[in-house]
């Protein structure tokens, strides 16, 4: 006990304390804003107080599309293997990659080019009149999805952040805590 009541060795460990309690604390405190602004991606931003629908729900819409558009494709012979890929790794990306962003968005502008090339094929296929319909359906909703995504204003909430938080000496703590800062879907 006599060692611990010596004045240096009180000061180390006050310091020792105080560093680490405050590492606790950015930890708890920055990595809850940064989920916060990561979950706008999942659950849809409020920004100048319009409330904009989640990017993620639109992906998953656009997946569902590429679906019955496989299934169509399939009657007239129309090769959307590539499409299925970029749709089954849009998926995998949505599920498992939570918080890489900009991984998700790779994926997308895949997924969009493929879908983009298999409604073109289609539509330049004689449809029958019912696939035809489903076609004009599907194209409107490609339509307002991508048009969704494109303002869906999760990239302002991301910049608001990083204008605040990618600062020094927060940057550093981040890099050490390990803590993920939210990414631009571009």
């Amino acid at each position: 006990m006599k060692f611990f009541k010596r004045p240096a060795v009180a000061v180390i460990l006050t310091v020792i304390i105080v560093i680490c309690s405050s590492l606790i604390s950015v930890n708890a405190k920055l990595g809850s804003r940064c989920d916060r602004v990561i979950d706008g991606f999942y659950d849809g931003v409020r920004y100048n107080r319009e409330n904009h629908p989640a990017i993620a729900d639109q992906l998953q819409t656009l997946c569902s599309v590429a679906d019955e558009m496989t299934v169509i494709a399939g009657n007239y012979g129309i090769d959307t293997a590539e499409l299925s890929d970029t749709c089954n790794n849009l998926r995998l990306a949505l599920r498992y990659s939570t918080k890489d962003i900009s991984y998700i968005y790779a994926e997308y502008i895949n997924f969009l080019s493929a879908l983009r090339t298999a409604e073109n094929a289609l539509h330049s296929t004689g449809l029958s009149e019912r696939h035809m319909s489903a076609m004009e359906g599907y194209s409107d909703t490609i339509s307002a999805c991508v048009e969704l995504i494109d303002g869906a204003c999760y990239n302002d909430t991301v910049r608001d952040f990083m204008r605040s938080y990618d600062k020094f000496p927060v940057r550093g703590w981040v890099e050490i805590l390990g803590i993920t800062f939210p990414e631009y879907f571009s």
